[in-house]
């Protein structure tokens, strides 16, 4: 059976409007969630929002007829249609929304493919904040992993530490290579501190490397959040977040 969002069609659209804003749902619900996860609007007032492009989209519907000339698909003329309708709502409102926590907006993701978008969108908002770290960023990388205590891949450790012998690789790869939550917070710290100043040619005090990272990730989460802030983005959401990017990348060790 197909989908709602690949059944829209003219036809639908001239005979039977009260169906086609049925099947309209679920394109309404995907469009007000991005713009939930953006900060536009408040999760709270999901249902409240979703009610109101439904019915300012009613009123649209023969304009949408008589303009709809077929050059692109009517789901791609509907999405056009229902982000100019969000902005609309959110001018005439002209509301301060406070960002919500990401966990809570992953929460309605209640489909796979809307979770899915939401938490996409997320990962590409990581890797670009992670690239303005620039040469810096594998270094960091490395360093969130074992924080969080994530697999590390063998690609990462020679990212991180150039001209890394097989014998360090091997014994990063065996200690790194089983989560355990009850290792978060660094427990294997002082051989990451040994390793980053053999390879890094330094002799810089633990202190000296944990304040470092400390501060790496406190910039990390702010570019996260964006300025103003649009997200509200925790060591918490990063953790999740990076457990995502490990499971995507994991074909590329």
């Amino acid at each position: 059976m197909s989908r709602p969002i690949e059944t829209l069609d003219i036809t639908l659209l001239r005979n039977n409007k009260n169906e086609f804003i049925v099947r309209s749902q679920r394109v309404i619900s995907i469009i007000v969630k991005q713009y939930i996860a953006t900060g536009m609007f408040s999760a709270a007032d999901f249902d409240d929002i979703k009610q109101s492009v439904t019915l300012e989209l009613i009123k649209r519907l023969p304009l949408i007829e008589k303009n709809y000339n077929g050059e692109v698909l009517l789901v791609t003329y509907l999405n056009v249609v229902i982000v100019n309708i969000c902005l609309r709502i959110h001018h005439r409102e002209s509301s301060i929304v406070v960002p919500i926590p990401l966990d809570e907006i992953w929460i309605l993701g209640d489909e796979n493919a809307e979770k899915g978008m939401l938490i996409a969108n997320e990962l590409e908002r990581l890797e670009i904040a992670l690239k303005l770290f620039r040469s810096k960023r594998f270094k960091l990388l490395v360093c969130l992993k074992v924080f969080f205590s994530i697999p590390i891949s063998t690609i990462e450790l020679k990212q991180c530490f150039r001209g890394i012998t097989s014998d360090d690789e091997y014994l990063l790869l065996d200690i790194f290579k089983n989560k355990n939550p009850r290792k978060e917070g660094f427990a294997h710290f002082p051989l990451l501190a040994s390793m980053l100043n053999k390879y890094e040619r330094t002799s810089l005090p633990e202190e000296s490397v944990l304040r470092w990272m400390n501060m790496m990730i406190q910039k990390l989460i702010l570019l996260m959040n964006g300025n103003p802030p649009r997200r509200t983005h925790t060591k918490d959401t990063l953790r999740i977040l990076l457990e995502y990017y490990s499971k995507l990348h994991a074909n590329n060790d």
